[in-house]
């Protein structure tokens, strides 16, 4: 009649018109599903568990699969379903490989054992210790293990085979120079 705020058509698709200032969608049942709500201003997006109690991951999808997650520890990944970081980007392949540990930071990774190359390197942000901040990067050589190769801490020093420079470069380990 043109004064309806919220349509519901044979076909199960719902429509809405005009200011609709106090909604909740919820797709599921009355107590679990998906839920579009406005809350304290702000508009939410639940994924709401089936006891209606807590909450579950929220999971993003294309038509090529899950692309972005969003976890209910407060982790987000992308190309990733279990990040092991506030931001986690990056995608574990094939690899069952073990992955630099993190928590308050952000890891970009590609860890990948299938053909034709095995393919593993990380790059982590995250808080050393309560002091500092610290960069770390981690690699595999083609018959090696994942490890961390080179870090660069919150005064900018940088270490290549030591996790704890001392100076503005500190290398543990070999080099070659030509002259410069």
């Amino acid at each position: 009649n043109g004064t309806d705020k919220l349509s519901i058509l044979n076909d199960g698709n719902a429509t809405f018109a005009g200011d609709v200032s106090a909604v909740t969608i919820k797709a599921g049942n009355s107590t679990a599903g998906l839920w579009l709500r406005e809350s304290l201003g702000n508009g939410e997006i639940l994924a709401v568990n089936s006891a209606g109690t807590g909450y579950n991951d929220l999971n993003i999808r294309s038509v090529t699969g899950t692309q972005l997650y969003l976890k209910t520890d407060g982790n987000v990944g992308i190309g990733t379903a279990n990040p092991r970081a506030t931001l986690h980007v990056g995608t574990r392949g094939t690899a069952a490989a073990p992955a630099p540990s993190a928590g308050d930071g952000l890891l970009f990774d590609v860890y990948n054992d299938g053909p034709p190359y095995t393919r593993h390197g990380s790059i982590l942000a995250q808080a050393g210790d309560a002091s500092e901040a610290v960069l770390d990067f981690w690699t595999k050589a083609s018959s090696g293990t994942v490890s961390k190769k080179m870090t660069i801490n919150g005064a900018g020093d940088v270490g290549i085979g030591t996790d704890s420079p001392r100076q503005k470069l500190d290398i543990s380990g070999n080099i070659v120079s030509n002259a410069v």
